[in-house]
């Protein structure tokens, strides 16, 4: 085995089985999921505002999730 397969290996053990986004998305109401969706495809928001709001509402939630999930790379994107 080379390095490369250690590090794919290593990689996959640590990819997480869904997006923090996502699963956050999944306990919100109708409406909450809507407005998060709305400022995830608004350029004018930024990731930290977005994080900021999340956290407000008891959704531990990093900008970098945030960031991820909008370039479409993040676990979900990849399901």
């Amino acid at each position: 085995m080379g390095l490369i397969d250690e590090f794919l290996e290593e990689q996959d053990s640590r990819k997480p089985r869904q997006c923090l986004i996502y699963m956050a998305m999944e306990r919100m109401e109708k409406d909450d999921r809507a407005d998060l969706e709305a400022a995830l495809d608004n350029p004018g928001i930024q990731h930290i505002t977005i994080t900021n709001v999340l956290r407000k509402n008891g959704y531990d939630i990093g900008k970098h999730s945030v960031s991820m999930h909008r370039r479409r790379q993040c676990a979900c994107a990849r399901g």
